[in-house]
């Protein structure tokens, strides 16, 4: 399943835009040495058919070891660093797996500044997916604190980038000794299929989950809870809740959870996402039922949940809490014991 792997083309630099990000980092020029992969054989990158399957979930990305970046040692000497106006260094490289449209990869940490960023994009997009190490290190502490164990619960997976090439950039604050970065991309996940092209509607979702380089999708409904807060006697802006509903069969580990990113098809905007992340609530394989507390919910968080459908199971009171606290949910796939 991991495929050939080709050799690295020895530099072989691609100029990448690092994207803006929120705070307003500056935009520069980075050098990022590419590692290219062989092309999947044909068998491993059988995508099916063109939607989820309710029974089981859906593969729809396949495991690609990264030979040339498995040690720090080797990361290493990929990282050309470059000084940023803040004073800080940054360095990035890129890989390559043809014929992907989506990539994710694999990151292991050893040593890295909790205040370090990483950021993974396409060479031709000008935003990239920020990630500060804090949030990577909460993610694998959260998976250690469950009594996960194992590459799973030790690996962060980053978010889904689109297209057949990506770049990881790392950005480490003023004062660092790059050579006490110990980081790893040993793995990536090729995706043959981008998962908002398999929710059926605006409303229904695909959530993402990687485990050992495999890809899979699955249906699930964002929950609405939605709390109506009071000040000084006036109402305030109601705040969406980040509650999504899964089947256990497709998440029932926290180590899954922490590589969860769910997808929403927009018509008009274009494809949704939430941010990497979740933490586990509840499973049960008596009822197929998994509940989730998304970390990052999609920007439009309010806009993919639907009004509460009269007789909903009253025991999503137990995890959502009773009124005014509002849920939404497809009552027909899932039911909260």
């Amino acid at each position: 399943m991991e495929g050939r792997i080709a050799g690295r083309q020895a530099f072989a630099w691609t100029l990448a835009l690092a994207a803006l990000a929120a705070s307003g980092v500056a935009q520069a020029r980075i050098a990022a040495p590419n590692v290219a992969l062989a092309p999947l054989e044909a068998d491993e990158a059988a995508s099916g058919s063109s939607s989820i399957d309710a029974a089981q979930p859906r593969q729809i990305g396949y495991p690609r070891v990264v030979a040339e970046l498995q040690t720090a040692a080797a990361m290493s000497r990929e990282l050309q660093w470059a000084r940023v106006p803040e004073g800080g260094l940054v360095a990035a490289v890129s890989v390559t797996s043809p014929g992907a449209v989506a990539l994710r990869v694999g990151v292991r940490v050893g040593e890295i500044p909790a205040s370090a960023t990483l950021r993974f994009y396409a060479p031709s997009e000008s935003a990239a997916h920020e990630v500060t190490a804090e949030t990577l290190l909460a993610a694998l502490a959260r998976n250690r604190r469950a009594g996960e164990t194992g590459s799973d619960a030790r690996t962060y997976w980053s978010p889904l980038v689109s297209g057949d090439t990506v770049v990881m950039e790392v950005e480490l604050p003023a004062g660092s000794d790059p050579s006490r970065l110990a980081l790893t991309a040993p793995i990536l996940s090729h995706l043959a299929i981008a998962p908002e092209a398999l929710a059926k509607d605006d409303e229904r979702a695909s959530i993402v989950y990687t485990i050992d380089g495999s890809t899979y999708a699955c249906p699930g409904s964002m929950l609405a809870a939605t709390v109506v807060r009071t000040r000084l006697g006036d109402a305030a802006d109601a705040a969406p809740g980040a509650y999504f509903v899964t089947q256990s069969r497709c998440v029932s580990s926290q180590a899954a959870a922490s590589t969860a990113q769910a997808f929403w098809p927009r018509a008009a905007q274009g494809a949704e996402a939430s941010g990497v992340g979740a933490e586990l609530l509840y499973a049960s394989s008596e009822t197929d039922t998994t509940f989730l507390a998304l970390d990052a919910p999609p920007p439009n968080a309010a806009l993919h949940a639907k009004a509460l459908a009269p007789g909903v199971d009253p025991a999503l009171e137990q995890w959502i809490g009773a009124a005014p606290f509002r849920a939404a949910v497809d009552v027909g796939a899932f039911s909260l014991p």
